[in-house]
C-alpha cells in the first residue's frame, strides 16, 4: 500500500504527454518515449493503467494524423483503463517489431532490387 501511493504521488510530478530520453538496455528502437509508453514496454499494466488514469494521451509520439489521433482518444475513452493498458502495450510491442523489421527494397516475385 505504502508503494502504490508513493508511486501516485510521483506520477504527479511528471509530464504525463512528455517525451523523454531513455538510455534503457533494450529500448533502442526508438529515442525519447512517453511515461505512456515506457510502462507499456516494460509490460507494467498497473503503472500503465494509473498513468492513463491520471490523463496520459497514448497517442503522443505516435506517427498518426489528428484525425485518428481524435478516433483513437475517442475510441479508448469508451473502455475501461484495464483494457486501455492492454491495448497501448499491443500497439507499443508492434511500434517495436516494426522498428527492428530490417525493410528490404525489391520486387517479391524475381528479388531484383527496386
Amino acid at each position: 500500500r505504502r508503494a502504490c501511493a508513493f508511486g501516485i504521488l510521483k506520477i504527479s510530478e511528471f509530464d504525463l504527454n512528455g517525451e523523454y530520453e531513455l538510455q534503457e538496455r533494450g529500448f533502442d528502437w526508438d529515442t525519447r518515449a512517453t511515461l505512456a509508453t515506457y510502462a507499456a514496454w516494460r509490460q507494467q499494466d498497473g503503472i500503465l493503467s494509473a498513468i492513463l488514469r491520471a490523463g496520459a494521451d497514448p497517442t503522443v509520439g505516435t506517427k498518426i494524423g489528428n484525425d485518428a489521433r481524435l478516433r483513437v482518444k475517442s475510441q479508448l475513452s469508451d473502455l475501461p483503463h484495464a483494457y486501455n493498458a492492454w491495448i497501448v502495450r499491443s500497439v507499443v510491442a508492434l511500434r517495436e517489431k516494426g522498428a527492428r523489421v530490417e525493410v528490404k527494397s525489391g520486387c517479391n516475385a524475381c528479388g531484383k532490387a527496386v
